[in-house]
């Protein structure tokens, strides 16, 4: 039985094991993950398990132990950061790569065994690490270099004058021309040619263009991957246009982490139905770049902002960059970033114009495809209620989520992929010792034993490489089954004729000098012409060089520009201080207040109460809630978590009084709202605020209890809709219970009226990334009805569904149809953003669509609608009072008819405030009557 363990799990397997003979190409399409360490093939049957969890304890399960004692790659780490340090433990357990050195210049030899042993996302090394002494560390029984090279004598020019700056003074350095503070490091000085390093992996962050790569060179090194995208360094993604890599470039990119993730989904997409146009965003994991609070962050102002708070918008260059690795789809593509507070995992939300008609199953057969054929072990296929850390320690580049996408029509489609942007990054292979031979290969099985053969000639006939024999095992690589990448490229030679010679640059796969010469005798044994160099299993080794990717990254997606100072003038908010009604909706012209009653007191009935006890146009007279006595409400109404303090006066006159700001109001318990006497305490109006009688029958059991009319703060299935700011004019007398839609339906809404009446909205996908609900799990519990929103909130990006899109076709029905969206619950307190793309009707640059938003938000919608053109982040807009504030720096034109917008929300105070004002235009309107 043949034992076959690819290596380098998942993305281009590379290492192919069978008894003595060991093979490593660039292209060895290996499709496998899976729980079992190797593969096992006899004859030609095969087994194949899917999905790798790959956990930083112990050697993954695809990667392969030697058992030749060939020759190792032998490989030096420059920057010790998140990449440098998963690249090192996962080097650690295969014996086809050894780490020789460790240069950074910040972290001794102590320092580094403790950062290597204790990893909060990946847990504890589970090997074995000694410090020897101040420049050897000793993992897994192997010595390691380690250097802190960082200074050098030289010239910094300051204000035009020259000062010599030596290895004794200060490390850091003021630049004053990017206002930066520097560190000198000179990687010329590390000596990797001493420590036997042919490979750098540059991992610092800093030296990711060609010059400042190259000096690694001066070293010693012969070729140096940069883990971080690069401005002029060729660039690849394992799976999409590695086949173009040419042994003459001795530094390349390996892209950024979400360039590896859109990179094959777009590749799939476009060989298949074309991609017209996409934007994408990336919902992203916090990266060590960012900080922790609040702090200097010269070239991304909003970068500066603390981590573990907010929603933080950025820019990338993840999804043009794809154009770069698929000339085909440059300028095709562009695109964003959200960074949220989770500590791995992030998700590409890719909006794209397809070419051909084809239906959301249509999209997903392909990708699922592609995922178990072709890009198998680089793209993934899921249709299960997963979250983001349900992709910690995945090896595959982008696994595509069934369930979380969205067609819209048969041409416009959203698709969702996750990514493990630590952990799978770094298992992408780069591009590593390449023998410049190009010869022709192949494989075949003859009397129970693998054949390998290389044929020196510039040709190989097709019928030579392919299936030899009836027990013939297919092309090199591919015998790791039917559904590997080497396969798909084999599938699409044999269609030509059997008799058809293809030049060796034309096969699937590089093949490259062997370290050996043996005699062609053994070859009597078999009919096919003489080829110059072979082995068979058993007898003879055979190392054949390609390419491969050593991953790491310290900067995962971000590609940073200098923001200048903005000279415009932020609109500024309108503040949760809820003594005013928003300039759009008029006081009341009422004799006397309109008087409430509140059902439920979770998060929306306590913030309407606070809201409420500062206006002069609404009286809060009475609220219920079957679970929360007097006390505990004072308690609930006084201190907020996000909002802070009450500023007025709260006293429990009794189990059945409250006195807000010198006001009584009544306090009952009872479940069933047709016995809450709203007529009794004199409330009017109710607001439904306990998420449970959101149904016209539902609601009207108030009714029974003498209100006379009913807002449901929450969607409903059957109750008119309503959007102040928007539809509230069509509101009729005799419409006793209303919804007030949802927060986000309340924050898309505005936004959509104004660019659908000066463009045109031809159609629209929307997504939302959303702060935390109550509803959400502190940890993962029981939730029958969205199993995914059963999993820990505080851990993961948690796709949901959401109607708030389509609800807007209810209050806007010219856009019936012409919406959908889905969302992604992120771990924030408070404060969503919706992130809306669309195709216009009518041509329009982004600046078109911006100067229409600001109008609108300075005219007809003000109070509603807001405008920034500030580097603003979600915690700017808690308090705010507005139902949508467009950021226009977010927000991306592509073309002249394809935009992506972006719009905050105070999910909860914004929202609040719009019940109240549905309330009062309501109250205005039945006093007009």
């Amino acid at each position: 039985m043949l034992h076959f363990s690819p290596f380098l799990v998942l993305n281009c397997c590379q290492f192919l094991q069978v008894s003595s003979v060991k093979l490593q190409s660039a292209f060895l399409g290996v499709a496998v993950s899976g729980e079992s360490s190797s593969l096992q093939l006899r004859k030609s049957h095969t087994r194949c398990i899917n999905s790798i969890k790959a956990t930083a304890t112990q050697v993954p399960t695809s990667v392969p132990k030697s058992s030749t004692g060939g020759k190792k790659t032998r490989v030096g780490i420059n920057g010790f950061g998140r990449i440098g340090r998963l690249v090192l433990r996962i080097a650690t357990f295969r014996d086809d790569i050894e780490v020789v050195a460790v240069n950074d210049p910040f972290i001794d030899s102590k320092y580094m065994a403790y950062m290597l042993k204790y990893d909060s996302t990946h847990g504890v090394f589970k090997g074995t690490i000694k410090v020897v002494d101040e420049s050897t560390l000793e993992i897994n029984g192997k010595q390691i270099k380690v250097s802190s090279q960082r200074y050098s004598n030289g010239l910094l020019l300051v204000n035009n004058i020259y000062t010599f700056i030596t290895f004794e003074m200060s490390s850091r350095l003021f630049d004053p021309k990017h206002q930066l503070w520097l560190v000198l490091r000179d990687p010329t000085t590390i000596p990797w040619g001493d420590f036997g390093a042919d490979y750098v992996v540059e991992s610092s962050g800093v030296f990711t263009t060609l010059d400042k790569a190259s000096a690694h060179k001066k070293g010693g090194a012969k070729k140096v991957v940069i883990s971080a995208p690069s401005a002029d360094a060729p660039m690849f993604v394992v799976g999409v246009n590695e086949t173009t890599y040419k042994p003459s470039m001795d530094v390349v990119s390996n892209a950024s982490c979400t360039t590896n993730c859109l990179a094959p989904l777009a590749k799939v997409v476009h060989e298949e139905f074309g991609i017209v146009e996409g934007l994408m965003t990336t919902v992203h994991a916090t990266t060590a770049t960012q900080k922790t609070v609040d702090g200097p962050s010269m070239k991304d102002w909003r970068g500066g902002r603390g981590a573990a708070q907010n929603i933080i918008p950025s820019s990338t260059g993840a999804a043009k960059a794809v154009g770069k690795v698929l000339p085909e789809l440059n300028g095709k593509l562009t695109g964003m970033a959200f960074r949220v507070p989770t500590a791995n995992v992030s998700v590409v939300d890719l909006t794209c114009r397809l070419e051909k008609s084809a239906s959301y199953e249509d999209v997903k057969a392909a990708i699922k495809y592609a995922s178990e054929g072709p890009m198998q072990g680089i793209l993934g296929y899921t249709d299960e209620d997963v979250v983001s850390n349900d992709f910690v320690g995945d090896c595959r580049s982008s696994i595509f989520d069934a369930k979380a996408g969205i067609g819209l029509s048969s041409s416009f489609v959203k698709l969702v992929s996750w990514y493990d942007n630590e952990w799978g990054y770094r298992f992408q292979p780069s591009i590593g010792p390449h023998r410049a031979y190009g010869v022709g290969g192949g494989s075949f099985q003859l009397k129970g034993k693998m054949v390998i053969f290389i044929g020196e000639s510039d040709s190989v006939e097709l019928n030579q490489c392919f299936d030899v024999g009836s027990d013939g095992l297919p092309l090199l690589g591919t015998s790791f089954g039917n559904k590997g990448y080497m396969n798909n490229q084999k599938e699409k030679k044999k269609k030509d004729p059997p008799t058809h010679i293809h030049p060796w640059r034309s096969l699937p796969f590089s093949i490259h000098q062997p370290f050996f010469s043996p005699s062609s005798s053994t070859l009597q044994s078999t009919t096919f012409i003489p080829i110059s160099t072979h082995s068979i299993a058993g007898e003879v080794s055979i190392y054949l060089f390609g390419c491969y990717r050593f991953w790491g990254v310290f900067f995962c997606t971000v590609e940073f520009f200098l923001f200048g100072k903005s000279h415009a003038c932020r609109v500024h908010s309108i503040k949760a201080t809820a003594t005013q009604a928003p300039p759009a909706v008029p006081k009341s012209g009422t004799s006397g207040k309109t008087r409430v009653g509140i059902n439920g007191f979770g998060r929306i009935g306590r913030l309407v109460l606070r809201i409420a006890s500062f206006r002069d146009d609404i009286e809060v007279v009475a609220v219920n809630d079957p679970f929360i006595d007097s006390k505990y409400m004072a308690y609930m109404l006084k201190y907020d978590s996000t909002h802070g303090l009450f500023k007025g006066t709260i006293k429990v006159v009794d189990e059945s009084t409250l006195e807000i700001n010198g006001k009584q109001i009544k306090v009952t318990s009872q479940r069933d709202p047709a016995t809450i006497p709203w007529g009794d305490f004199g409330a009017d109006f109710v607001v439904e605020s306990s998420g449970v009688f959101t149904t016209l029958d539902k609601a009207s059991a108030h009714k029974k209890g003498g209100a006379k009319k009913v807002v449901i703060s929450a969607p409903s299935a059957d109750a008119p809709m309503f959007v102040v700011g928007v539809n509230e004019t069509t509101y009729k007398p005799s419409m006793d219970i209303v919804s007030n839609a949802s927060c986000t339906t309340n924050c898309l809404a505005p936004l959509a009226k104004v660019v659908h009446e000066e463009f045109g909205i031809v159609e629209g996908l929307m997504t939302t990334v959303h702060a935390t609900t109550a509803t959400q799990k502190t940890v993962d519990g029981p939730s029958m009805k969205d199993w995914r929103g059963g999993r820990g909130a505080a851990q993961n990006i948690i796709p949901s569904s959401t109607g708030a899109a389509k609800a807007v076709g209810k209050v806007l029905p010219e856009l019936n149809g012409k919406l959908t969206g889905m969302a992604f619950r992120v771990p924030t307190a408070n404060v969503s953003v919706v992130d809306l793309t669309c195709r216009l009707e009518k041509k329009a640059s982004y600046e078109d669509v911006k100067a229409a938003i600001k109008y609108a938000s300075e005219g007809p919608l003000q109070g509603i609608l807001g405008y920034t053109d500030e580097d603003v982040v979600s915690n700017d807009f808690v308090g705010d009072s507005r139902s949508s504030i467009f950021d226009a720096k977010a927000g991306i034109g592509l073309s002249a008819s394809f935009v992506k917008l972006v719009s905050w929300y105070d999910n909860e105070w914004g929202y609040s405030n719009r019940v109240l004002d549905l309330i009062e235009h309501m109250a205005l309107v039945a006093a007009s009557n």
